[in-house]
């Protein structure tokens, strides 16, 4: 008897981190003169934004990191999201991972929709009863 594996979740991070940093960074607006580029973060005036080949450094606000910190940063998400982002614009097959945040609106909207359809059977069941009195009036 064969077993079988349990589906290991493909990882995201390491999939865009095959992406070169410079064409996730010209991908996101940031134009490159050769390896320096004009800070995203802050008002820059003077190229001090620069690229390594894994990721950058801003020599006058002090942002670094690679392309999943850039984009969270710029984007202002979590690096699970902007990690799927990238994928997302590189059109990388990554399946969706639900995080705690999209679970607990999921369990919001169900919930609503519960209350709205209790609300609902209230409201036709005093309906009802008011048209049955009504009937007896008459």
């Amino acid at each position: 008897m064969s077993m079988k594996s349990i589906p290991h979740r493909s990882n995201v991070f390491q999939q865009v981190k095959v992406i070169p940093i410079q064409e996730v960074l010209e991908r996101y607006g940031v134009v490159m003169h050769g390896k320096y580029a004009l800070c995203p973060f802050h008002d820059d005036h003077r190229p001090s934004f620069y690229v390594y080949d894994d990721g950058f450094y801003c020599f006058a606000c002090g942002a670094n990191g690679d392309s999943v910190s850039f984009v969270a940063r710029l984007l202002n998400v979590r690096p699970l999201a902007a990690a799927h982002d990238i994928a997302a614009r590189f059109g990388l097959p990554v399946e969706r991972i639900r995080d705690r945040q999209q679970v607990k609106e999921e369990l919001k909207a169900a919930t609503e929709q519960i209350e709205a359809q209790r609300a609902l059977r209230g409201w036709a069941h005093r309906a009802y009863v008011r048209l049955a009195a009504y009937r007896r009036c008459l």
